[in-house]
Parts: C-alpha cells; sequence; structure tokens
C-alpha cells in the first residue's frame, strides 16, 4: 500500500447539488490526478476502487464535467488512432499547495507567517 496521500477541498465534499456517487468517483479521479491535474483512471480502476457499476460511474462522471469539477481534455492523436479520453480536476475539488516562495538566496525563505529574526550580531 502506498504512503501517499490526497487533499479534497472541504467545499466539494460538503456541496448539497451532486450526487454521493460524483463525489466519490470525483474523490477517487483526484487521487490519481498527476502534477498538472490531470486525471485518466479507467472504468474498470473505477469500478474496482468505488464499488459503484459502469452506468453509476459514467453518470457521475458526466455530472462532474456538467457542472465544472472536471473538464475533458483529448490528447493528440497517437499515429492516428484515439488516445482516450483524460481529465483535468478543477482546482475547486482538489487542494494542490503552492511551492513555497523563496527570497533572494535559496534559503532566504518569505513565506513564513513569523517576523524573521537575527539573533546576534547587528541587524
Amino acid at each position: 500500500m502506498s504512503q501517499r496521500f490526497t487533499q479534497i477541498m472541504n467545499d466539494f465534499l460538503r456541496l448539497q447539488g451532486l450526487s454521493p456517487a460524483a463525489k466519490l468517483v470525483g474523490v477517487v479521479m483526484g487521487s490519481y490526478a498527476n502534477s498538472q491535474a490531470l486525471t485518466w483512471p479507467g472504468t474498470p480502476t473505477l469500478k474496482r476502487e468505488t464499488g459503484l457499476g459502469r452506468h453509476v460511474i459514467e453518470r457521475a462522471r458526466s455530472e462532474l464535467v456538467r457542472k465544472g469539477w472536471l473538464q475533458k481534455v483529448y490528447p493528440g492523436s497517437n499515429g492516428g488512432r484515439f488516445g482516450g479520453v483524460r481529465y483535468r480536476v478543477s482546482e475547486k475539488l482538489l487542494h494542490r499547495p503552492s511551492p513555497p516562495k523563496r527570497g533572494k538566496r535559496a534559503n532566504d525563505r518569505t513565506d513564513t507567517p513569523y517576523p524573521l529574526r537575527v539573533f546576534g550580531g547587528s541587524a
């Protein structure tokens, strides 16, 4: 078992206008998203991980696309062959912490919530 985890936004989990199946499918699809928020788990993977049937998964994915939680992405053809559909996960669903901001030097962090203090010497 992998030691990775996925951060899902609370607003998505608590949303009233989304079916429970769509929430579950959205969470699993979000867990497969790469660093560009692209995800493409197939229906067999979603069936195995959610316990839902194929038709329920297809309706849930359509609901997520229709409501803006997922966006369909069609990659370029692979030698004239259809490459399949991928999805981009909305930033409203998947929390991606931004990398820390850096100062002028590599070790001058400017993202700390506390003021930087210099001890010793004159500042």
